[in-house]
């Protein structure tokens, strides 16, 4: 199979950006095309809400040749599910990392309250600003997958890290409402594996490639 006929993409969580993935990418075999994009820079000049951000990664997703491998971790694994969802004839393979498909608002009304009160200084290594990571957070309190996992019919796993106890449940329900999904744990991980644990996510994302 030709390159550009096999590409792979990889979808970095919020806080992160597209180096966050260098070490997993260093342990990849060359039968694949690695795309790395960067959510930083997708939306531009416009307002960050989940809709710009999925509606700039949805953009620039179609512009790969189909179908792709899709590996997203946390916000990432949020884009992903959505792209799959409406775009399941373009996606080959499905690989979740500490996914959320239905937002548990309660705690993320929580955790929007404790940024409020954050400094800007804070939310510089986060890579959007703090009036950004707000306006997204509040953007995605409504966010819910569940009606519509039935479009997702391609292989998927669901990977979470063995100490990321806060996304294992689910990431567990998740698998279990998916038709063709697999979970599995990372070790020594918490919820960011591409830097806590890059070799053994790699380890299993070569098998996937491979066939398991």
């Amino acid at each position: 199979m030709a390159r550009d006929e096999n590409t792979m993409v990889f979808v970095h969580g919020l806080g992160q950006d597209a180096t966050a993935w260098n070490d997993v990418l260093k342990v990849m075999p060359d039968t694949l095309t690695l795309r790395v994009p960067s959510l930083l820079k997708s939306t531009g000049t416009q307002q960050l809400t989940y809709q710009t951000l999925y509606k700039s990664f949805e953009t620039m997703c179609l512009e790969y040749k189909a179908p792709i491998q899709l590996c997203g971790l946390s916000l990432g694994a949020i884009l992903s599910l959505n792209y799959a969802i409406d775009h399941p004839e373009r996606v080959k393979s499905l690989v979740l990392i500490a996914p959320q498909y239905r937002i548990p608002k309660f705690l993320f009304t929580i955790q929007n309250g404790v940024f409020r009160i954050l400094p800007q200084k804070f939310f510089k290594n986060m890579g959007f600003s703090k009036n950004d990571t707000l306006s997204l957070m509040k953007s995605m309190t409504h966010l819910d997958f569940t009606s519509r996992l039935d479009a997702v019919h391609m292989n998927t796993w669901v990977l979470c890290g063995t100490k990321d106890r806060a996304n294992r449940k689910a990431a567990e329900s998740l698998t279990t409402l998916l038709s063709n999904a697999t979970f599995k744990q990372v070790s020594d991980a918490g919820h960011e594996v591409n830097k806590d644990n890059p070799l053994a996510l790699a380890a299993i994302l070569n098998s996937i490639v491979c066939g398991e």
